[in-house]
């Protein structure tokens, strides 16, 4: 899985967001990409893999519905190991206090369909926490745009 990951780049450009309508993306359902994951512009993890879903649940506005699951792998930023770790031990308001904490994560994904493309959000508690660390996914709420 490690051959997955991109090479590490020396200098990362921004990246626009990009907007993936519902329709769109319940055709483009997207499962393991690959990208590199920043804070304050410094790479934090050399390999994500994200998959990119829609919730089809009724009452969610059209943003509400992506839904962005990421899991890291190595190399990993001791600082973001110890938030994950922490992320993992603890449950329901516990475990959303610590994610409301955490800095913003910028993943950088790159998506052979559509070129690269800038996820930024907060991590989210996982679901399933009984593995290792680098299979576990976590969720990434990205800021409601007005």
């Amino acid at each position: 899985m490690a051959d997955a990951c991109p090479p590490q780049e020396a200098n990362v450009a921004p990246v626009m967001h990009q907007r993936v309508h519902v329709a769109e993306a319940h055709r483009h359902h997207k499962r393991g990409l690959s990208g590199r994951a920043y804070r304050a512009g410094r790479l934090v993890c050399g390999c994500v893999q994200v998959t990119i879903s829609v919730d089809d649940r009724l009452g969610l506005t059209e943003r509400e519905r992506r839904r962005v699951r990421v899991s890291f792998h190595e190399p990993l930023d001791d600082d973001l190991r110890s938030e994950l770790t922490e992320l993992v031990r603890r449950r329901g308001a516990a475990a959303r206090r610590v994610a409301d904490a955490a800095h913003e994560i910028a993943v950088v994904v790159n998506d052979h369909d559509s070129g690269p493309m800038r996820i930024v959000g907060h991590l989210q508690p996982p679901e399933a926490r009984h593995a290792p660390l680098r299979e576990i996914e976590f969720g990434l709420r990205e800021p409601v745009v007005p």
